[in-house]
């Protein structure tokens, strides 16, 4: 018989319901914490930057992206077997999609626009920040969920709807297109997003923007 396994996987906010065999759990255990040491040990180096406004900057320090290139081409093969591990563990969510209905700001040429300023415009900072990001399929989504919001809720909407979100867990539903790629929908209640993720390119983007309905 298959067991049931609620594991906190992002900060609080999404859960994975099932995990597919006891084998898959542990190996998904096995690299967090490996990933998650790697990126705790980064700690020294970025605290050699105390402004904040040259963070981002940061991240084009030779040393620590060396270490990040070291650490994905060590562990190409557990990362991408992590990905599909984790993608197969939320296919078991439920969307009501007719609770939904398109957004007419988010639009679907504004996504695009914002997608290609994120991955080409913004220069080598984002480039190396989405390396780090696209280890996991929750903080890659979570990432670009945050960058949709900023641009549609003011800073109050804002505090309101995140405040909600720590109280409530938002939902996240995958499905399988094949050939390591998924398509992925992060539902919120207020918002729903869907979003495009290709496991063999590391590449992540957003399709489309829901609203739910008054």
């Amino acid at each position: 018989m298959k067991k049931i396994y609620f594991i906190l996987i992002f900060n609080g906010y999404l859960y994975s319901l099932e995990a597919q065999t006891p084998a898959e759990l542990f190996e998904i255990h096995i690299f967090e914490q490996q990933w998650t040491q790697f990126k705790y040990d980064l700690f020294p180096d970025l605290y050699q930057i105390s402004d904040y406004a040259h963070l981002l900057d940061t991240l084009q320090n030779l040393a620590i992206i060396q270490k990040l290139d070291d650490f994905i081409q060590k562990n190409k093969s557990q990362i991408i077997d992590y990905q599909r591990i984790k993608l197969k563990t939320y296919t078991n969510f439920k969307v009501d999609f007719g609770a939904y209905q398109p957004d007419t700001i988010l639009t679907s040429s504004e996504l695009e626009v914002l997608h290609t300023g994120i991955s080409q415009g913004r220069g080598r900072e984002y480039e190396n920040l989405l390396k780090f990001k696209h280890i996991s399929p929750a903080e890659m989504v979570y990432f670009y969920f945050n960058v949709l919001m900023g641009r549609r809720l003011t800073a109050s909407e804002m505090a309101n709807f995140y405040l909600r979100n720590s109280i409530a867990n938002p939902l996240f539903l995958s499905q399988s297109m094949g050939n390591d790629k998924w398509k992925i929908w992060f539902d919120a209640y207020q918002f729903l997003v869907e979003f495009e993720y290709d496991i063999a390119q590391m590449h992540c983007r957003p399709l489309q923007v829901w609203v739910r309905k008054k």
